[in-house]
């Protein structure tokens, strides 16, 4: 996500989505009514890549989790439910 290019930039969109999508979707499953984050109305998938990027810009120690996990964990901090 730091290459700055237009294949490198569609990339790390689509894995930020396909996380976001994935944990949305367990959560669903896993535990109905209780979800890990509440995304808001609205919410751009560029927002979505920001807030990933940057918790893992902010959390060197956390970089060699699974790449999902940071996201989800970056997502949680970001749009807690209330």
């Amino acid at each position: 996500c730091t290459k700055g290019t237009e294949v490198s930039d569609l990339f790390c969109t689509t894995y930020v989505m396909g996380a976001t999508d994935a944990a949305i979707n367990l959560d669903r499953v896993m535990s109905p009514g209780e979800p890990h984050f509440c995304l808001p109305s609205g919410v751009q998938p560029k927002q979505l890549v920001e807030i990933v990027k940057d918790y893992i810009r902010d959390n060197p120690a956390d970089r060699a989790d699974v790449a999902g996990e940071m996201a989800d964990v970056a997502l949680m901090r970001a749009f807690p439910c209330r």
